[in-house]
């Protein structure tokens, strides 16, 4: 009874204190800014000034230069991010802003023959604001009214058409160009210190990067162009070039500028606005003047042929595999194919106005969707790969949207294969995949079991049923993100890509171009990131779907059971937490010593009864006190941690695992024989050993010495047990260290007193064999 008047006290008190949060005074909410005078902090005498320049009935001329912020749309109006901006300062200030396209020279001015300075339409006050300046100290002190930063303006890379650059790695030891007296090129490595690409920054203009580009640096060109973004639209006159954004890592901010005194209420204003909130707004604002900017340049280079298959195209047909996670499966706990190539095909969408129906065969085998696709059912098919055979039947897309490396996955608790082991043991991989083609350009072995689904080949490795599996990185992640199963690793992973393209049906040449055009304005890096570090969690995502049934349905209810639940898994979690720190090493997290003897009980009356073995294996550290004493603590505990997790890829499952204390570890190994733990032990030893254990720019090599004893009928006792391992370990260390001992039992005779090992098996290892050493 207490307990429960207990529980009913803090549930009561939970919704009080809820009640009386919701009841507080809220925060600013941004949305709520519909005229300047709503932005926090405005004064009443801006406002006044204000108020004077609406009554004036003057309108507000915005000057902006012909960019990818600003330019000219198909039917004649202005688009992008400069009209965008002036809608929302019309609405926000009552009084129009239009936006007028000038030259650079026609708004600050310029200098004649003379040497004379010609005043620019910003200073003749024949343009209100520019958004073309970069904010300085410099301009502030010369009369300049400046604005927070509006906007960031990023870097492009102008390439030819048939160019595969995607990353920033892929400029390694390509020629790159910029123009003459810029900061472009020093801005850029000093943001990515790490790229070695040469340089060609004596260009004048942007007609001799367009020549440079056509040349390519093979013939004293250059790979690739870079410049502001805003520089784009310049380059619509070549159609050789193609351009993307790239260099995230470097941009320019601009102002809102004016040099109107009687406009810096104006500017004043405008800057609360920004720090109320606007600053977010006017990001979205870029985003999607940006998208506009693509898709008004995608069609201008659409031709005449493809604009009238996009005037008359009906939906497009569209083949997914059901378990190709994550470029294209079904989600049937959502109902819906998903994956990158989805995605990808979403903006090309956007961009196009194309519409794409997902197509799956009856039975959702892979074979039998190529099957449909071949017969010309189907107009594309979300994921292909280039093999000999597909090449005639098939087009692709002219660059791959996705890109991974083939890999050999394998349990976590298999040892690491070779390739002479991989083409003799049963390796599982999907029927009519491209995989086999690859499988057999790296192994040219025949030892390969098909199944129906990718998922089936996962399912068999889980079950034992087949030792390794054909696959690739992106296989691993659709365990460890989508399935959420564990116990899974790449085994051997394969220097070959598998590159991951659109395919179509050899009459859909149209279509192809259209989407090879297309897809070059979709940032496929970014999707592809997104999926490859995104995970499934669906049980919190039910959990939530039925607390908004039961927030709409039983309010007071739910908040009841809300909290009592909550309450309740706090609970748990932190008996949990506190079981786990009573029982596991805190450095480490494995068992403490105190829990490796419980648990050693266990097993050892277990193995008793099943008149199995059992076997304690005691390890410590080589010369660990010099590590400390040379490289510090942490480093110390960075050998002991790197050390733990090597030794868990070596031992089984049902392993029982603990830390003996300082540099010293305690294994034991029920249910195997003498032999086996031998042949265990190595194994261990190798792992440990297999690499040095980098510590920031320290390479630490690492070993350890062994020692084992026999858990046997007469000697049941682990104590008993551990000490004679820890006599086979003194040993170890003293023959040499890195090297394992086997405990006998003491044999009573003339010459042999108590309490001296009798004989031990020692691992020589500079013979690699295993000898008997009489003492």
């Amino acid at each position: 009874m207490k307990h429960l008047l207990a529980a009913l006290a803090l549930i009561s008190l939970s919704i009080i204190l809820l009640v009386g949060l919701s009841s507080s005074a809220p925060l600013f909410e941004f949305e709520k800014i519909k005229k300047y005078q709503d932005i926090p902090g405005v004064l009443p005498q801006e406002i006044n000034a204000i108020e004077n320049l609406k009554k004036s009935g003057r309108k507000f001329i915005y000057a902006a230069m012909p960019s990818v912020e600003a330019f000219e749309s198909a039917d004649g109006s202005f688009d992008g991010f400069t009209p965008l901006l002036c809608k929302l300062l019309t609405g926000l200030f009552g009084i129009e802003f239009e936006v007028h396209l000038r030259e650079w020279d026609e708004i600050m001015g310029h200098e004649d023959e003379n040497g004379n300075h010609i005043k620019g339409a910003l200073e003749l006050r024949e343009i209100d604001f520019t958004g073309e300046l970069t904010p300085t100290n410099e301009r502030v002190e010369k009369g300049f009214i400046m604005s927070e930063p509006i906007a960031e303006r990023l870097l492009r890379i102008f390439t030819d058409a048939e160019s595969v650059i995607k990353t920033e790695k892929d400029l390694n030891g390509l020629t790159l160009g910029f123009l003459e007296e810029t900061t472009t090129e020093d801005d850029i490595r000093r943001a990515y210190p790490k790229l070695t690409f040469k340089s060609v920054n004596t260009i004048s203009n942007y007609k001799s990067a367009a020549d440079m580009i056509n040349l390519g640096s093979k013939r004293g060109g250059i790979d690739a162009f870079v410049d502001e973004a805003t520089a784009d639209p310049v380059f619509d006159e070549y159609p050789h070039v193609r351009s993307k954004l790239f260099f995230t890592l470097v941009n320019s901010p601009v102002s809102m500028t004016s040099l109107n005194q009687d406009l810096e209420p104006v500017i004043s204003v405008f800057n609360k606005y920004l720090a109320a909130g606007g600053a977010r707004k006017l990001y979205e604002l870029y985003k999607k003047g940006e998208f506009r900017y693509n898709k008004n340049k995608l069609y201008n280079s659409f031709e005449a042929h493809e604009k009238d298959y996009l005037n008359n195209a009906s939906t497009i047909l569209v083949a997914f595999e059901t378990d190709n996670y994550p470029t294209d499966f079904y989600n049937k706990k959502e109902n819906s194919f998903q994956g990158i190539a989805i995605d990808v095909l979403t903006e090309i969408s956007k961009l196009t106005g194309l519409k794409f129906k997902p197509v799956k065969s009856q039975s959702g085998k892979w074979s039998e969707t190529l099957e449909m696709f071949k017969a010309g059912e189907i107009q594309m098919i979300g994921h292909l790969i280039k093999t000999e055979d597909e090449k005639e039947p098939f087009l692709f897309s002219g660059a791959p949207y996705a890109s991974c490396n083939y890999a050999i996955l394998s349990r976590a608790d298999f040892p690491e294969v070779t390739s002479y082991q991989i083409a003799h043991m049963p390796v599982g991989i999907m029927e009519s995949s491209g995989k086999i083609d690859a499988y057999k350009r790296f192994f040219n072995s025949s030892n390969l079991v098909t199944f129906p689904f990718q998922f089936d080949c996962m399912d068999a490795l889980e079950s034992r049923k087949i030792d390794l599996v054909m696959g690739s990185e992106y296989t691993l992640l659709a365990q460890t993100n989508y399935r959420e199963k564990t116990g899974l690793r790449v085994n051997f992973k394969l220097a070959e890509t598998l590159d991951s393209y659109f395919g179509f049906d050899k009459d859909e040449v149209v279509l192809q171009g259209i989407i090879n055009k297309a897809q070059s304005f979709v940032n496929t890096s970014a999707i592809e990131s997104v999926w490859t570090g995104k995970s499934f969690d669906y049980s919190k995502k039910y959990a939530e779907q039925r607390a908004l049934i039961m927030t709409v349905f039983l309010s007071v209810i739910l908040a009841i059971l809300a909290v009592t639940v909550f309450l309740f898994l706090k609970t748990l979690r932190m008996g949990e937490k506190l079981k786990n720190a009573a029982n596991n090493d805190a450095l480490t997290d494995i068992c403490n010593r105190r829990h490796f003897i419980e648990l050693c009980l266990t097993h050892i009356e277990r193995s008793m009864r099943t008149e199995s073995e059992s076997f304690v294996i005691i390890f410590d550290l080589d010369h660990f006190k010099q590590v400390n004493d040379t490289h510090g603590h942490l480093a110390g505990d960075k050998v002991l941690k790197e050390t733990t997790q090597r030794v868990k890829n070596a031992i089984r499952p049902y392993d029982v695992f603990g830390r003996y204390g300082g540099e010293e570890f305690i294994i034991l190994m029920p249910d195997i024989d003498k032999e086996n733990v031998l042949a265990a032990v190595e194994r261990i030893r190798k792992e440990i050993c297999r690499s040095p254990v980098k510590f920031e720019e320290t390479q630490i090599q690492v070993s350890a010495s062994f020692g084992i004893a026999l858990v046997t009928p007469k000697i049941k006792d682990i104590n008993t047990a551990t000490g004679n391992a820890d006599k086979a370990l003194y040993r170890a260390k003293k023959e040499g260290r890195n090297r394992a001992v086997f405990y006998e039992e003491e044999k009573e005779t003339a010459n042999t007193p108590r309490g001296v090992i009798n004989a031990c098996l020692i691992t020589d290892y500079n013979t690699k064999k295993i000898v008997n050493t009489p003492t």
